[in-house]
């Protein structure tokens, strides 16, 4: 007690005991001063705690992936509710596919590729990169201004994943975090990747570049160290397969080499596997693997499966979908091609623009896709790391003939024929005969670059480590990647989205809006969120026979025939807009007056349109 009076009178408080039981009496002071501790040390754990999440590399990754996606794609944020990136065409059509599960889905599941768009025609949804992957974001907001937040908020999205795959496999691989910094920054904003920053599908590599780290790491691969029967992590593997399937979900513009890409490694893994079971007489890879591997690649396949079924079926129904090669050539790049920017990158589209002229006059080819320029900081990275480098020789050989040969295949027919490189692979594997765009197999030459970019990286930072300015060193290493960023800025536009015209919104259904044309058709689509009221219009590479021939007959209203037509196929309006680049066919419709249609037919008028409504069979 004599103990507890002189704590006491210390801090100059009266001596107060209170009952605790067993334990007798303690002073008020004491109990303060105890519960002040404790309430120090929860602090202290805590902010280690927070200290130990944010300053983990992962952490730190995930963060500064964020940011640099929110910097580079800064107006997709700044005006998310009101524009779209680069035009009103491609961005708008997705802007529409992002909405339809959320609203399908709770009503009729079954229905899912059956969209009110391209009517009467079935499995629509199926007509171009669905993006299914993205469904769970559908779910959130209603209306069009929800839907263009959605896009644009998925726009920088993609960005940080794919930051956040490359720099995850090159880690994986063996490459130091510098090194890795600058794959990663690569990946993600080389100038090639802005031909298509109006299209949200092919941006989003991402899931590629982490599937194949999280296999890496499950199967305790490295390119520094091979294969390590010790860091196997079956979680990861299954993880692994598990991003591939979503990837797939996407679309298969990406999705389909990736596939035969999956497929080939795991060739080449079961090979290695059976030799060495042969040698040693044992399976060098533990049951468990086996089993998240088995388990793994069954719902890859379920889900791969699943995307087909739907593409299978309009396969049968249009046979014009496999792609001729005529069509194919129109979209194929040249070699020339790879040394040549887009319009929209800052530092390279004013300087390649008659680079650009000449491509596209001498062979008339879509623009965006023959400028696959890398830049030329990771070029330069790239080739000294064929020279100078962390990665042994087989590994920097590997990755050279990944990249010629993806480079041979990416000019589709164009190079040398086409006749033992593109050709063999649209002649003899099944779906690639859908596909159109080679060049898109850019995405392969630029993580392959950026990996010989970050041997290069690292190998410098491991020469001069046992320097003792190793902060200062670590700054000078981060400076290619500094680099690689800047080079990445782009100078893209963000057009404003028109609003919906008073007659769509209020247009029974289902309705044929004029003019249908390809750069306008997205547009109908995307008014249509919210309502989805059935519509005839639609955008697509593939456009159904039935779409043309609705169209041909409502520009010859008030013809009878033409409009009993129109009505058996289910058509109830025809809405012509009049501040919109009509056709003279189109333009006519404007001067049809109500004593000239049949009685079947009833002509409204509104400030923005002409609507004729049918009157159902």
């Amino acid at each position: 007690m004599a103990e507890f009076t002189s704590l006491a009178s210390l801090k100059g408080e009266p001596l107060e005991l209170h009952p605790i039981g067993r334990q007798g009496a303690l002073p008020t002071a004491v109990r303060r001063r105890l519960a002040a501790g404790k309430l120090r040390c929860v602090l202290t754990r805590m902010n280690s705690a927070a200290k130990r999440l944010f300053l983990r590399e992962g952490s730190l990754l995930v963060f500064g992936a964020m940011i640099l996606a929110v910097l580079m794609e800064w107006p997709s944020l700044r005006y998310a509710s009101t524009t779209v990136p680069k035009d009103l065409i491609d961005p708008l059509t997705q802007a529409y596919l992002l909405s339809w599960p959320g609203h399908i889905w709770p009503i009729d599941p079954a229905q899912l590729w059956n969209t009110n768009t391209f009517f009467p025609e079935l499995d629509s949804f199926a007509f171009s990169d669905s993006m299914l992957g993205y469904a769970p974001f559908s779910f959130f907001g209603h209306g069009t201004q929800a839907a263009l937040i959605r896009i644009n908020l998925l726009f920088v999205g993609v960005r940080a994943l794919s930051f956040i795959g490359a720099y995850a496999l090159v880690r994986q691989l063996g490459s130091s975090w510098p090194g890795a910094l600058l794959a990663g920054v690569a990946f993600a904003f080389a100038p090639w990747t802005y031909s298509h920053s109006n299209h949200l599908n092919i941006l989003s590599t991402g899931g590629i570049a982490l599937a194949m780290a999280a296999l890496c790491r499950g199967h305790g691969f490295s390119f520094s160290k091979g294969f390590e029967h010790d860091k196997v992590r079956p979680g990861w593997a299954l993880t692994g397969w598990l991003i591939a399937a979503w990837q797939i979900s996407i679309g298969f513009a990406l999705g389909l080499p990736f596939f035969y890409v999956l497929l080939s490694l795991c060739s080449l893994a079961g090979a290695a596997a059976i030799f060495s079971w042969i040698k040693h007489r044992r399976s060098p890879l533990p049951n468990r693997l086996l089993l998240a591997d088995g388990l793994g690649g069954m719902i890859f396949g379920l889900i791969t499966w699943y995307m087909v079924t739907p593409s299978l079926r309009l396969i049968e129904h249009f046979p014009e979908t496999k792609r001729s090669l005529g069509e194919i050539a129109y979209f194929s790049p040249h070699w020339q091609s790879f040394f040549i920017a887009p319009a929209n990158s800052r530092f390279w589209g004013d300087v390649h623009a008659p680079l650009r002229e000449h491509l596209v006059a001498g062979r008339g080819a879509a623009i965006d896709e023959v400028t696959l320029f890398p830049g030329i900081i990771l070029l330069a990275c790239a080739l000294l790391g064929v020279l100078f480098s962390i990665w042994r020789i087989w590994v920097r050989i590997a990755l050279l003939v990944a990249i010629c040969s993806s480079a041979v295949l990416a000019q589709g027919p164009w190079s040398a024929g086409g006749r033992y490189s593109y050709l063999a692979l649209y002649n003899h594997l099944p779906g690639w005969d859908a596909i159109r765009t080679p060049g898109r197999l850019m995405l392969w030459i630029i993580l392959a670059l950026a990996v010989l970019a970050a041997g290069f990286v690292s190998r410098v930072g491991k020469s001069l480590g046992k320097n003792p300015r190793k902060k200062f060193i670590a700054a000078v290493l981060v400076i290619p990647a500094l680099l690689v960023g800047l080079e990445g800025t782009s100078t893209t536009p963000h057009p404003k989205v028109p609003a919906a015209p008073i007659a769509v919104q209020h247009a029974k259904g289902p309705m044929l809006v004029l003019p249908s044309s390809y750069p306008f058709n997205p547009r109908v689509m995307f008014w249509t969120v919210g309502i989805y009221t059935p519509t005839v219009n639609g955008s697509n590479a593939l456009l159904p026979p039935s779409q043309g021939s609705i169209v041909a007959h409502a520009l010859q209203i008030p013809d009878a025939a033409s409009v009993s037509y129109l009505r058996n196929q289910g058509i109830r309006s025809v809405v012509v807009l009049r501040d919109e680049a009509l056709d003279d066919s189109a333009r006519r419709l404007l001067g049809v007056q109500a004593r000239q249609l049949p009685a079947t037919v009833t002509r409204i008028q509104t400030p923005d349109a002409v609507t004729f409504v049918l009157k159902p069979v």
